[in-house]
């Protein structure tokens, strides 16, 4: 018995180690494009990035039960640091999944709109609070508080996601639709500048 209790006991450190591990990456990610306006622009094929992210996710979200479905244009390219963007889809994506329930949904929606691209990562789950919407991309700040630890969130990835987008000149936005959907919505220039 004394076993187990010394078992349970290492286990509960190395979870607390992980998340301060995490944490500490995602601060230092942080912190190095706090320091650095520099992008590695190419053109890229925006819903090639997004299927690819999104199979990286797929054993998560067929554990979980969740559907998981695209509409995109294709081809959608935008002139971005193809690495920082892939962090923002892995971002996104892995919030979706942490929020929406078992037998929940995500979407995925990205077209062409004049000069600009849009990306929309909604999810369903639990209802968001007008206070919550309006302090989600601050850092630190975690909706749920209550299982937000147990879900290993650390409170910094939507402060990346909007500092990512913010470098690429574009916009973000949060909003409940109705009491069931969450959705992202992210705004992209098409332009190479």
């Amino acid at each position: 018995e004394l076993s187990a209790v010394i078992q349970e006991k290492l286990l509960s450190q190395e979870r607390t180690l992980s998340r301060i591990s995490y944490l500490v990456k995602s601060l230092l990610d942080l912190s190095r494009l706090e320091m650095t306006d520099t992008l590695d622009k190419e053109p890229i094929k925006l819903n090639e990035l997004i299927a690819s992210v999104a199979e990286e996710f797929q054993g998560l979200m067929l554990e979980q039960h969740l559907r998981f479905t695209t509409d995109m244009a294709d081809p959608l390219i935008i002139h971005a640091d193809r690495e920082k963007i892939r962090r923002v889809l892995i971002n996104l994506l892995d919030n979706a999944i942490r929020y929406t329930q078992p037998q929940g949904e995500i979407r995925c929606r990205a077209f062409a709109d004049g000069e600009q691209v849009t990306l929309v990562v909604a999810n369903t789950g639990p209802g968001i609070g007008q206070e919550d919407l309006i302090r989600v991309f601050d850092q630190f700040y975690r909706c749920e508080k209550s299982r937000s630890t147990a879900r290993g969130g650390s409170g910094l990835g939507l402060t990346i996601v909007k500092r990512i987008v913010e470098m690429h000149k574009g916009g973000i936005t949060v909003e409940r639709i109705d009491s069931n959907w969450i959705a992202f919505t992210i705004t992209f220039p098409v332009g190479n500048e």
